[in-house]
């Protein structure tokens, strides 16, 4: 059972960085279609968020495991944590 649980999601800048995608899946594909540029921009950008947002590691403290990622430690080697 968790006792603590958090996914690490991208923050804001990420998400204003990859708008940078949609210029450049409209560019791909607008000189064949302007239709298919503008379907290639919105797929693509749509894709890189959710990839980002679900493949974001998760953070969980249980009773006996601290575990980010795909990391894994036993709480007894954890020292006092000190809250910021």
């Amino acid at each position: 059972m968790a006792i603590y649980r958090e996914r690490l999601t991208p923050n804001l800048g990420i998400h204003i960085a990859l708008l940078l995608l949609i210029p450049m899946g409209f560019g791909m594909l607008a000189p064949i279609n302007i239709a298919w540029g503008v379907a290639n921009a919105v797929a693509l950008y749509v894709l890189a968020v959710l990839w980002f947002t679900v493949g974001a590691p998760i953070v969980e403290v249980s009773a006996d495991t601290l575990r980010a990622g795909r990391a894994v430690i036993d709480r007894s080697h954890v020292g006092h944590v000190t809250i910021v």
